[in-house]
């Protein structure tokens, strides 16, 4: 008997044409349809977040100037010359402000001081943030103790 030799299959001498490598029409045009549906959308996720950042970068400057020019106005006592306004000079040239002083509504003796700080973006138009506090008028008797307590608020256009 002869040899026994282990069996071994033949291999083909050319692939057929489905075989080849590389990608079909179908999957191509797929690809691109996706591409067509997914990048227009992350776009616009992108373009939002980028909006939202920049109006809390807004917000965040806006406070602590109106938080900055508040604290002189009472430090100084220039809020009792009634409603004053300006800008913040050239650091921040796209915000102004203004300060009105009211009667509070719940005390003749206390006086509410305001201040609202303005500036334009192109995407929303004009925006406002107020900061407010009460302080006593000086000559009252509880001048003496605690003059002022701060809150800070954002709203819309005064």
């Amino acid at each position: 008997m002869p040899a026994h030799t282990p069996h071994r299959p033949a291999l083909p001498r050319h692939r057929p044409a489905s075989r080849r490598r590389g990608f079909t029409l179908i999957e191509v045009l797929t690809t691109i349809l996706l591409m067509a549906i997914i990048v227009p959308v992350a776009m616009r996720a992108v373009s939002a977040s980028t909006g939202a950042a920049s109006s809390a970068q807004h917000r965040t400057i806006a406070a602590g100037l109106a938080d900055s020019k508040l604290a002189e106005l009472v430090a100084t006592g220039d809020w009792q010359n009634g409603g004053t306004g300006g800008d913040f000079g050239e650091y921040y040239p796209e915000y102004s402000w203004q300060a009105r002083v009211d009667t509070w509504a719940t005390s003749a003796a206390v006086t509410q001081v305001q201040v609202v700080v303005s500036w334009t973006t192109a995407r929303r138009g004009d925006e406002s943030l107020t900061v407010a506090t009460l302080v006593y008028p000086p000559g009252t008797a509880a001048a003496s103790s605690t003059s002022s307590s701060s809150s800070t608020g954002t709203g819309g256009t005064p």
